[in-house]
Order: C-alpha cells, then sequence, then structure tokens
C-alpha cells in the first residue's frame, strides 16, 4: 500500500503518514476486517430484535392514514404505500414499523434515533388522534 501524506502548512510534523495506520483505517472505511465487522454486529442484532417484534395491526392500516395536526408541533400526514404506513411530517419521511400493535403503537425512526407515538380510536373507524411525546395530533 502507499504511504499517505498529509501537509498542513507550518506544521512539518503532521507531514508523516504512516503506511500501516493508512491500511488500517482503508480496511475500516471499505468494509474489510475485524473493526468493521465488530461495528456491523450491533447493527444486525437490533434489525434482528425488530424483525422478532414484527406484528400486525388489529386494524385496517387505512383506519391509520390521514393528516393529524398539533399547533404546537406541526402536521403529520400518514399514508399507505406499497402495503405500509407512510408517513410525512414536515420535510422528513422516516421509516416506521410496529411497536405494540395492541396498544396501537407505532415506531418512527427519525434522523438520531426511534420514537414511539401512540394512534388513539374513538369506536370503529379511523383514528381521531395521534399521541406523541405529550402532545397530542388530532385528525384534520
Amino acid at each position: 500500500m502507499r504511504c499517505w501524506w498529509w501537509a498542513v502548512p507550518g506544521r512539518p510534523e503532521l507531514l508523516q503518514y504512516h503506511a500501516p495506520v493508512a491500511s488500517r483505517e482503508l480496511a475500516y472505511f471499505s468494509g474489510a476486517g475485524p473493526a468493521a465487522e465488530r461495528a456491523r454486529n450491533p447493527v444486525r442484532e437490533d434489525r434482528a430484535r425488530r424483525a422478532a417484534r414484527s406484528q400486525v395491526l388489529p386494524r385496517p392500516l387505512g383506519d391509520y392514514t390521514g393528516t393529524f395536526e398539533s399547533p404546537a408541533v406541526g402536521r403529520m400526514v400518514w399514508r399507505v404505500e406499497g402495503g405500509a404506513l407512510r408517513l410525512q411530517w414536515g420535510v422528513l419521511e422516516p421509516g416506521v414499523e410496529v411497536f405494540h400493535a395492541a396498544a396501537h403503537q407505532i415506531r418512527v425512526q427519525f434522523p438520531g434515533g426511534g420514537e414511539v407515538l401512540a394512534f388513539a380510536f374513538a369506536g370503529a373507524g379511523p383514528a381521531t388522534a395521534i399521541r406523541y411525546r405529550g402532545y397530542t395530533f388530532d385528525r384534520r
């Protein structure tokens, strides 16, 4: 492998960037080697855990669709696309999955982490509201 060299004006000690270091970093970022494998293990475990709790919602998917608004937080638009629920919240279109079917809870994968929200129903028919972090989004 070729040595990589970095030049920083006024810092000659930073000119040396040794081949072994570059080789380890290249292996890590290219997906080869034990460090990359260790980094992927938690992702695999999380995917397996989420697949194991795969559930079917107790109502038709259409009952979860519609536009829901909160004056403090904004508007959520839920739709069915390709046989699955999809969410649009402003410019975000995060992934969604069933978290706890009997409680009508959906896990939404926002940038930085997942959050759970709950649909509220008043008898038969579509959801009347969504509850999330103390906020209520009412159906419009």
